[in-house]
């Protein structure tokens, strides 16, 4: 079940008292004075949780002071407001809309924005950059789900060739700019709705999750999947061997399109996960992102985000094969967290993530301007 009400929101969001959660990483740290911590601050505690390696917990949970949760979400580009970029114009002007509603924070009209959930907002056309959905396969419709990618040195894997080789997902302005993205805490990973996990399932690639059904964890909808390979969800008794035997034939006989048909993997076999990314030959693969489906979108407000501290940090990307000499525009990333501040009162670092970085296997790519 959700963990916060929004009373407390509700309470201070525009009497000019900002307050937020402690950045923390967990939500039990407690309310503080909204300060971002400083980007170095921000990204010392980035690459550490990138260079820290755990195995599940006792419990099934994932740590949360190991590896880094990330997902990259679309920017303005070259024309702001064009269909699949991020429309800063719609945007501010919902959130002046919400701000006026609010000077009366228990009307009715100002519960109607702060109550909404990223759900709600999607299905109606509104890109909140926090919030995140997949498409229902072959429909023009959203699922309840996301797709991120779990960035940890010791599961880092490049494939064969140039131009396509970025582990954390990077696109060239012209081409939805995808070049900026949001850091979540692994926490959210550990939470239930109704007894749903809020972690779906993962891939040690990108599982074409979009056209997968059951969220993005089922067997994929593809005419080219249909050759008696294509898998849903992994036994629960898959054993790293098992997996890793399956994926590797996959790679060897199917290439680039392996991820459409391996089977997922449940939060429970993480450990799997990570055996798999870290044995499994890639080489003979063009796109080495690993895909985590994220479920339950459609249960958070922002402000259930923010009081649980789900959401950490808002980074800008370095040094990606496919956008060569263009990294991400801090000033945007800036923007995006100052959006969130608006509809929250948290304030968020803002780091860079230098893909360069992770390719070339060093233990910082987390950095500032």
């Amino acid at each position: 079940m959700r963990f916060v009400t929004h009373s407390f929101r509700l309470s201070r969001i525009c009497s000019g008292i900002m307050l937020s959660l402690a950045w923390a990483f967990t939500p039990a740290a407690g309310l503080a004075e909204s300060i971002a911590p400083s980007c170095s601050a921000a990204a010392d505690m980035l690459n550490t949780r990138f260079i820290t390696v755990k195995a599940l917990q006792s419990n099934d949970n994932i740590p949360e002071d190991s590896g880094i949760l990330v997902h990259t979400i679309h920017g303005p580009g070259a024309n702001p407001g064009a269909a699949g970029y991020l429309d800063f114009g719609a945007l501010d002007a919902l959130t002046a809309k919400m701000q006026t509603a609010c000077t009366n924070p228990q009307s009715q009209s100002c519960r109607s924005y702060l109550d909404k959930t990223c759900g709600a907002y999607l299905s109606e056309g509104t890109f909140l950059p926090w919030c995140g959905s997949n498409h229902v396969p072959n429909k023009q419709t959203l699922s309840d789900a996301s797709s991120w990618t779990f960035v940890r040195a010791d599961t880092v894997i490049q494939g064969a060739q140039p131009g396509v080789d970025d582990e954390v997902v990077c696109a060239k302005e012209s081409d939805y700019d995808k070049r900026y993205g949001l850091i979540f805490s692994n926490g959210y990973m550990n939470q239930t709705v109704n007894g749903i996990e809020n972690l779906g399932c993962m891939y040690p690639m990108d599982g074409d999750t979009g056209f997968r059904k059951d969220q993005g964890c089922g067997i994929s909808v593809r005419g080219f999947a249909n050759q008696g390979q294509a898998e849903a969800q992994c036994p629960l008794s898959e054993t790293s061997e098992d997996y890793e035997s399956y994926f590797e034939t996959l790679i060897e006989t199917r290439g680039s399109v392996a991820g459409s048909l391996t089977c997922s993997l449940a939060k429970s076999q993480f450990n799997t996960w990570v055996d798999v990314r870290k044995r499994v030959d890639l080489s003979k693969t063009i796109w080495p992102v690993n895909e985590f489906v994220l479920w339950n979108w459609d249960s958070y407000t922002a402000d259930d985000i923010a009081q649980n501290g789900f959401l950490i940090g808002i980074y800008y990307l370095s040094g990606c094969e496919r956008a060569p000499n263009a990294p991400g525009d801090p000033q945007v990333a800036q923007r995006i967290a100052g959006l969130y501040k608006d509809w929250t009162g948290v304030d968020l670092p803002v780091v860079k993530l230098d893909n360069a970085a992770i390719r070339n296997r060093t233990d910082t790519p987390f950095a500032c301007q």
